[in-house]
Protein backbone atom coordinates (compact mmCIF):
# COMPACT_ATOMS: atom_id res chain seq x y z
CA UNK A 1 0.00 0.00 0.00
CA UNK A 2 1.94 3.33 -1.25
CA UNK A 3 1.91 5.92 1.67
CA UNK A 4 -1.10 8.30 -0.39
CA UNK A 5 -3.48 5.37 0.31
CA UNK A 6 -2.46 5.05 4.06
CA UNK A 7 -3.10 9.10 4.37
CA UNK A 8 -6.26 8.47 2.59
CA UNK A 9 -7.42 5.87 4.97
CA UNK A 10 -6.53 7.85 7.79
CA UNK A 11 -8.46 10.91 6.38
CA UNK A 12 -11.40 9.13 6.54
CA UNK A 13 -10.98 7.03 9.51
CA UNK A 14 -10.17 11.17 10.93
CA UNK A 15 -13.77 11.69 9.49
CA UNK A 16 -15.84 8.93 10.31
CA UNK A 17 -14.86 9.38 14.11
CA UNK A 18 -15.68 13.04 13.91
CA UNK A 19 -18.49 12.30 12.76
CA UNK A 20 -19.26 9.21 15.26
CA UNK A 21 -18.44 11.68 18.50
CA UNK A 22 -20.65 14.35 16.88
CA UNK A 23 -17.44 16.66 16.39
CA UNK A 24 -19.71 19.63 13.77
CA UNK A 25 -20.70 23.02 14.37
CA UNK A 26 -24.19 22.26 15.59
CA UNK A 27 -22.85 20.05 18.91
CA UNK A 28 -23.61 21.98 21.73
CA UNK A 29 -20.68 20.26 23.15
CA UNK A 30 -19.04 22.45 21.06
CA UNK A 31 -20.98 25.37 21.07
CA UNK A 32 -23.21 25.98 24.01
CA UNK A 33 -25.32 28.60 22.23
CA UNK A 34 -26.83 25.79 19.91
CA UNK A 35 -28.17 23.76 22.64
CA UNK A 36 -32.21 23.64 22.33
CA UNK A 37 -32.78 22.08 25.49
CA UNK A 38 -34.19 23.99 28.53
CA UNK A 39 -31.66 25.94 29.99
CA UNK A 40 -31.35 28.40 33.44
CA UNK A 41 -28.80 30.80 33.43
CA UNK A 42 -27.41 31.17 37.21
CA UNK A 43 -25.85 34.43 37.67
CA UNK A 44 -24.70 33.50 41.78
CA UNK A 45 -20.90 33.49 41.46
CA UNK A 46 -20.21 29.81 40.15
CA UNK A 47 -17.67 29.06 42.85
CA UNK A 48 -20.63 29.26 45.50
CA UNK A 49 -21.99 25.98 43.20
CA UNK A 50 -18.10 24.23 42.26
CA UNK A 51 -17.56 24.13 45.98
CA UNK A 52 -20.49 22.42 46.57
CA UNK A 53 -20.71 19.61 43.83
CA UNK A 54 -17.25 19.16 43.06
CA UNK A 55 -15.75 18.38 46.11
CA UNK A 56 -15.52 15.16 48.38
CA UNK A 57 -18.51 16.00 50.13
CA UNK A 58 -21.57 17.51 48.05
CA UNK A 59 -24.43 18.83 49.99
CA UNK A 60 -28.13 19.27 48.59
CA UNK A 61 -28.69 22.78 47.24
CA UNK A 62 -31.71 24.69 47.62
CA UNK A 63 -32.66 26.51 44.27
CA UNK A 64 -34.19 29.22 46.01
CA UNK A 65 -31.00 30.35 47.24
CA UNK A 66 -29.85 30.58 43.48
CA UNK A 67 -30.14 34.25 41.37
CA UNK A 68 -30.96 32.93 37.78
CA UNK A 69 -31.52 35.55 34.58
CA UNK A 70 -34.81 33.85 34.24
CA UNK A 71 -37.62 35.04 36.95
CA UNK A 72 -40.42 33.54 38.17
CA UNK A 73 -42.99 31.86 36.59
CA UNK A 74 -40.51 31.08 33.89
CA UNK A 75 -38.00 29.53 36.35
CA UNK A 76 -40.69 27.41 37.83
CA UNK A 77 -41.81 26.27 34.60
CA UNK A 78 -38.18 25.82 33.19
CA UNK A 79 -37.30 24.20 36.55
CA UNK A 80 -39.72 21.40 35.92
CA UNK A 81 -39.14 21.14 32.02
CA UNK A 82 -35.67 20.04 33.48
CA UNK A 83 -36.51 17.83 36.46
CA UNK A 84 -39.43 16.03 34.36
CA UNK A 85 -36.67 15.76 31.03
CA UNK A 86 -34.15 14.00 33.75
CA UNK A 87 -36.49 11.87 35.07
CA UNK A 88 -37.82 10.58 31.70
CA UNK A 89 -34.27 9.99 30.58
CA UNK A 90 -33.54 7.76 33.76
CA UNK A 91 -36.92 6.23 33.48
CA UNK A 92 -36.50 5.40 29.90
CA UNK A 93 -32.51 5.15 28.90
CA UNK A 94 -31.28 4.57 32.05
CA UNK A 95 -29.17 7.24 32.73
CA UNK A 96 -28.92 10.86 34.50
CA UNK A 97 -29.10 14.15 31.73
CA UNK A 98 -29.21 16.66 34.13
CA UNK A 99 -26.10 18.62 34.34
CA UNK A 100 -24.54 21.47 36.03
CA UNK A 101 -22.36 23.95 32.89
CA UNK A 102 -19.18 25.17 34.98
CA UNK A 103 -17.65 27.49 32.30
CA UNK A 104 -17.33 28.53 29.21
CA UNK A 105 -14.11 28.54 26.62
CA UNK A 106 -14.97 31.11 23.74
CA UNK A 107 -12.02 29.72 20.98
CA UNK A 108 -11.89 30.32 17.64
CA UNK A 109 -10.81 27.62 14.21
CA UNK A 110 -7.59 28.78 12.25
CA UNK A 111 -9.83 26.89 9.21
CA UNK A 112 -12.43 29.42 10.18
CA UNK A 113 -11.77 32.55 12.09
CA UNK A 114 -14.27 33.84 11.25
CA UNK A 115 -16.45 31.60 13.35
CA UNK A 116 -17.12 31.39 17.01
CA UNK A 117 -17.30 28.87 19.24
CA UNK A 118 -18.26 28.95 22.86
CA UNK A 119 -17.76 25.49 24.76
CA UNK A 120 -18.65 24.23 27.73
CA UNK A 121 -16.04 22.92 30.06
CA UNK A 122 -17.05 20.76 33.19
CA UNK A 123 -20.23 18.55 33.11
CA UNK A 124 -21.32 17.85 37.00
CA UNK A 125 -23.90 15.14 36.81
CA UNK A 126 -26.87 16.86 39.46
CA UNK A 127 -30.54 15.69 40.37
CA UNK A 128 -33.62 17.87 40.67
CA UNK A 129 -36.08 17.42 43.01
CA UNK A 130 -39.48 19.39 43.68
CA UNK A 131 -42.14 19.42 46.88
CA UNK A 132 -45.54 21.37 46.60
CA UNK A 133 -47.23 22.46 44.03
CA UNK A 134 -48.51 25.59 44.36
CA UNK A 135 -44.93 27.17 45.88
CA UNK A 136 -43.17 24.70 44.69
CA UNK A 137 -39.15 24.08 46.09
CA UNK A 138 -36.65 22.54 43.95
CA UNK A 139 -33.34 21.42 45.63
CA UNK A 140 -30.22 20.17 43.69
CA UNK A 141 -28.76 17.03 44.82
CA UNK A 142 -25.50 15.73 43.52
CA UNK A 143 -25.75 11.91 41.66
CA UNK A 144 -22.61 9.10 41.95
CA UNK A 145 -22.14 9.85 38.13
CA UNK A 146 -18.29 10.78 37.09
CA UNK A 147 -18.16 14.80 36.55
CA UNK A 148 -16.75 15.10 32.88
CA UNK A 149 -14.72 17.66 31.59
CA UNK A 150 -16.24 17.99 28.40
CA UNK A 151 -14.75 15.24 26.15
CA UNK A 152 -14.96 16.77 22.82
CA UNK A 153 -13.73 19.79 23.66
CA UNK A 154 -10.73 17.73 25.49
CA UNK A 155 -10.25 15.88 22.23
CA UNK A 156 -10.47 18.49 19.70
CA UNK A 157 -8.01 21.09 21.84
CA UNK A 158 -5.47 17.82 21.79
CA UNK A 159 -5.91 16.75 18.28
CA UNK A 160 -5.84 20.06 16.42
CA UNK A 161 -4.05 22.18 19.00
CA UNK A 162 -1.96 20.57 21.21
CA UNK A 163 -3.04 21.63 24.09
CA UNK A 164 -4.26 19.56 26.90
CA UNK A 165 -7.36 20.45 29.67
CA UNK A 166 -7.04 18.50 32.84
CA UNK A 167 -8.39 15.21 32.94
CA UNK A 168 -11.76 14.28 34.66
CA UNK A 169 -10.36 12.27 36.92
CA UNK A 170 -8.25 15.28 38.57
CA UNK A 171 -11.39 17.98 38.51
CA UNK A 172 -12.32 16.71 42.22
CA UNK A 173 -8.84 17.48 43.84
CA UNK A 174 -8.90 20.53 42.21
CA UNK A 175 -9.96 23.98 44.05
CA UNK A 176 -12.28 26.19 41.91
CA UNK A 177 -9.53 28.84 41.20
CA UNK A 178 -6.60 25.95 39.92
CA UNK A 179 -9.54 24.56 37.84
CA UNK A 180 -10.08 27.43 35.72
CA UNK A 181 -6.06 28.68 36.24
CA UNK A 182 -4.74 25.30 34.24
CA UNK A 183 -7.32 26.10 31.74
CA UNK A 184 -6.31 29.65 31.09
CA UNK A 185 -2.77 28.76 31.17
CA UNK A 186 -3.22 25.89 28.40
CA UNK A 187 -4.93 28.09 26.06
CA UNK A 188 -2.79 31.22 27.01
CA UNK A 189 -1.10 31.18 23.33
CA UNK A 190 -4.17 31.36 21.72
CA UNK A 191 -5.38 34.83 20.56
CA UNK A 192 -9.18 35.90 21.25
CA UNK A 193 -9.54 33.06 23.52
CA UNK A 194 -11.26 33.25 26.65
CA UNK A 195 -12.30 31.24 29.46
CA UNK A 196 -15.71 32.68 31.07
CA UNK A 197 -16.17 31.34 34.40
CA UNK A 198 -20.38 30.67 33.99
CA UNK A 199 -22.66 27.94 35.65
CA UNK A 200 -25.90 26.98 33.77
CA UNK A 201 -28.45 23.90 34.29
CA UNK A 202 -29.58 21.90 31.33
CA UNK A 203 -30.31 18.40 29.41
CA UNK A 204 -28.20 16.07 28.10
CA UNK A 205 -25.61 17.78 25.27
CA UNK A 206 -25.08 14.18 24.24
CA UNK A 207 -22.52 13.60 26.50
CA UNK A 208 -24.04 10.22 27.50
CA UNK A 209 -24.26 9.17 23.78
CA UNK A 210 -20.44 9.14 23.25
CA UNK A 211 -18.81 9.27 26.24
CA UNK A 212 -17.00 6.20 25.63
CA UNK A 213 -15.47 6.50 22.05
Amino acid sequence: MSISDTQAIQEKINIWKKRLAGDSNSNPLLDFRKNKKPVIDILTTSSVLYKNFVGEEPTPFPFSQLTSKQSDPDRIRLLDELRKGAKSSLEEKGFNSLFLIFGTLTWFDPEKPQEKYVSPMLLVPVKLEKKGRKLPEFTLYSTDDEISVNFILVNKLREDFNIVLPESDRVPKLSYESFFDTVRGAIAKQPGWQVEETVHITLDLSLNKNKKL
